[in-house]
């Protein structure tokens, strides 16, 4: 405690004395004594004259005494350091302490922190009159709130272990065989951590951190098997383009389409010609003919015109692909036909022509254009990517996992002809499925619904809300599924839970 005693009640008291007094020789003076204003101006290091004290939660006793909490008893208190209150209560309320709330001005620079560290702008004046000199001097005194804490008492705390001490030997000495095994059983469960404070607690901060420094690389981990878990083909999510997401030289590699041989449909006449060309589940897919008519015409058209593989023909201003790449999607769009029948006709026979390659190979109609060999090593490759085989009958099967990987691949197939969006409900109806069904399975690949106008005035779009056209000039707001990056693929959704209770 330092020296430095004041006390606010007792400045108050002497405070309100003088005006008292002054008051009483004003009056007996007849009013012509004059008072003289002063404003005291305090340096950095003169000390604290008047301090205002406030109590706003709790009425202070009469006798409590308010004293500074200095560095020592023969520097001065500064307002930055040493004007902190504490207060002597009485001795009935020994639990009781009343300290005062102080701002640190030592770290502010300007203006504005020094305000916000007092919690108050400007500052506090009080008014000292002097009745001898006749001088009302003004003190810039800091405001300090009063709160009290109240501490617990150490003697509770005590009081319930010698409580728990004496239940225990009134156990021992008068408890039944049940009363003293649980005792027994509670003595044995009890942690010595005399020990802990160097070997064990240094062992436990070191595996803590050591399993923090690895959280990352877990995480990481458990996600890549996450994704190579769900029933889609494997995404790239850190490619910067859709195409790159799924690329074809992974849905559709030069394995398999050098399988394909699109010289049939490239010597068609009419998409009605392609659709006999096509494998029975399939050959009335107007969405699959049209697109295979529409590459047949442009590689005419650059046979036509002299452009070859890699080149481009600008006849009539249209800048059109290359021969070799058409027929390339021409291909591609054979292979859709071929995973979309594959599961239509293991549906239908209820699995059972998986295991028949020689009507499996009729229906998809794969031997008539190509060689023998590359019809079976088509076949191989389709059962060996979606179906699985049983060990003991070696039968191969289209599980509900084949079949949403199956639908996946075609979905990640149909993104690539049409420019990486895919009108939902004409692909339901061409497989053959519910639209809400497929367009989970075009969420779970990353896709996400826009809406967009069709027919009418210039159509706007709406990305996740439905937006209607309506009035004159507003068309039909058709769904499509639009692959676009960064891709995020949705949570996995975790069906079933506790059962219910009987």
């Amino acid at each position: 405690m330092s020296s430095h005693k004041k006390r606010s009640s007792d400045a108050h008291k002497s405070g309100g004395k003088a005006n008292k007094q002054a008051k009483t020789q004003h009056r007996s003076s007849g009013g012509n004594e004059e008072v003289t204003l002063r404003w005291k101006h305090s340096a950095d290091d003169a000390p604290i004259e008047a301090v205002l004290v406030d109590s706003p939660s709790f009425i202070p006793p009469h006798n409590m005494s308010l004293y500074h909490h200095g560095p020592s008893s023969s520097t001065p208190p500064h307002i930055d350091d040493s004007l902190n209150l504490a207060a002597r209560p009485p001795s009935a309320q020994n639990n009781i302490v009343v300290e005062s709330t102080n701002w640190d001005l030592a770290t502010a620079t300007t203006q504005q922190e020094a305000t916000d560290a007092r919690g108050y702008p400007g500052q506090y004046l009080v008014g000292l009159y002097d009745p001898a000199t006749g001088q009302v001097t003004l003190h810039a005194s800091p405001l300090l709130n009063v709160a009290r804490n109240i501490q617990g008492s150490s003697l509770q705390v005590q009081g319930r272990a010698d409580y728990a001490k004496a239940r225990r030997d009134l156990g021992e000495a008068f408890g039944n065989r049940k009363q003293k095994l649980a005792m027994r059983n509670a003595d044995r469960m009890k942690v010595d951590t005399t020990g802990m404070a160097e070997g064990v607690l240094d062992g436990i901060a070191t595996s803590v951190t050591e399993s923090t420094a690895k959280a990352a690389a877990i995480a990481s981990t458990s996600s890549a098997t996450d994704v190579e878990s769900r029933p889609i083909p494997t995404p790239h999510l850190d490619a910067p383009t859709p195409d790159l997401v799924y690329p074809l030289s992974e849905l559709f590699p030069s394995s398999i389409s050098s399988n394909i041989n699109p010289s049939a449909c490239l010597a068609a006449n009419d998409a009605a010609h392609i659709k006999r060309l096509l494998p029975s589940p399939m050959s009335r897919s107007q969405w699959l003919s049209s697109r295979i008519w529409n590459r047949v015409l442009a590689s005419r058209n650059n046979n036509a015109s002299g452009g070859e593989a890699g080149g481009s023909s600008s006849s009539s201003g249209i800048l059109k692909t290359s021969s070799t790449h058409q027929k390339q999607q021409t291909r591609l769009l054979l292979f859709i036909s071929y995973l979309a029948s594959l599961r239509a006709l293991s549906a239908q026979s209820r699995g059972r022509i998986l295991n028949d390659r020689k009507s499996l190979r009729e229906k998809l109609k794969i031997g008539q254009h190509n060689g023998e060999a590359e019809a079976e090593a088509l076949i191989d490759s389709l059962l060996a990517q979606f179906c699985e085989r049983d060990r003991a009958k070696g039968r191969a099967s289209l599980t509900p996992f084949g079949d949403t990987k199956l639908l996946a691949t075609i979905l990640a197939l149909c993104l690539h002809v049409d420019g990486f969006q895919i009108e939902v409900d004409v692909l339901a109806a061409e497989l053959g499925m519910a639209a809400p069904k497929l367009k989970e399975v075009a969420k779970s690949i990353g896709c996400t619904a826009r809406y967009r106008q069709v027919g009418g005035g210039a159509g706007g779009e709406g990305e996740g809300e439905e937006s209607k056209g309506s009035g004159a000039g507003a068309g039909k707001a058709k769904k499509f599924m639009v692959l676009k990056c960064p891709v995020t693929l949705p949570e996995p959704s975790t069906r079933g839970g506790p059962p219910a209770r009987r």
